[in-house]
């Protein structure tokens, strides 16, 4: 699967596991693999993310 800038990946809450980051999320995508996205305590909150339900990842790429 190539992934550019403009696109985003569909998929399901795999899980989510709270650490002393933030909120872990790990996100089922077709074909059965897994990404991942560190949100903060915060954002978290604000957002209705449970296991089970549909969600997007937008990817960004770092620099370091």
């Amino acid at each position: 699967m190539n992934i550019t800038a403009e696109k985003m990946l569909a998929g399901r809450v795999y899980s989510i596991h709270e650490n002393y980051n933030g909120v872990e999320i790990v996100i089922e995508i077709p074909g059965g693999k897994k990404v991942t996205a560190v949100l903060t305590k915060g954002a978290f909150q604000k957002l209705d993310i449970a296991v089970g339900k549909p969600l997007f990842k937008n990817t960004k790429l770092v620099d370091c």
